[in-house]
Order: structure tokens, then C-alpha cells, then sequence
């Protein structure tokens, strides 16, 4: 079968992961941050060909833009979405 015939727009896949130790970024060694490590997630986006969520909300999506990243902003916002609801 060709894959023509297979892929055709609108098609939804999904991929689900249970984050582990192994998949976070200072594991794999590409930030100091105890978050999903970005290649992790891609490798997700790819077997999904969709998007990313979390428990809460939209973590990633089938396009992705590298930036420069303030740690100490980054942990902070982390912080503040790992903290109970209130």
C-alpha cells in the first residue's frame, strides 16, 4: 500500500507517554530544568504527528521554534503550574 493512498489531511493520531526520570531534560543532559526534554516530546509529536498535553493543558505542538530560555523565568513559571490549584 502506498502511502498516498494512507496519509490524507485531517487524519488524528496520538501517542501517550507517562513522563519518567529517563525522559526528563537534565537525564538526557540537555538542560539543568526537571521538565519533558524537548527531543522526548518530538519524538512523541512525530509517532503522533499531533500534539502535546499535559494534565493541564497544550504542551507542545507539530511545530517547534528554538529560543533562548531564562532558566530562573522558566523554573519559576514551572513552579507556579505544579502548584496546587486553588
Amino acid at each position: 500500500m502506498e502511502l498516498a493512498t494512507v496519509l490524507k489531511p485531517g487524519l488524528a493520531g496520538d501517542s501517550d507517554l507517562v513522563v519518567g526520570d529517563e525522559h526528563t531534560a537534565p537525564r538526557i543532559g540537555c538542560s539543568l530544568v526537571q521538565v519533558l526534554a524537548s527531543p522526548m516530546m518530538i519524538n512523541r509529536l512525530e509517532a503522533a504527528a499531533l500534539e502535546a498535553h499535559c494534565e493541564r493543558q497544550l504542551i507542545g505542538g507539530g511545530e517547534l521554534q528554538r529560543v533562548v530560555v531564562n532558566v530562573e523565568k522558566f523554573d519559576a513559571r514551572v513552579a507556579r503550574k505544579l502548584a496546587p490549584e486553588s
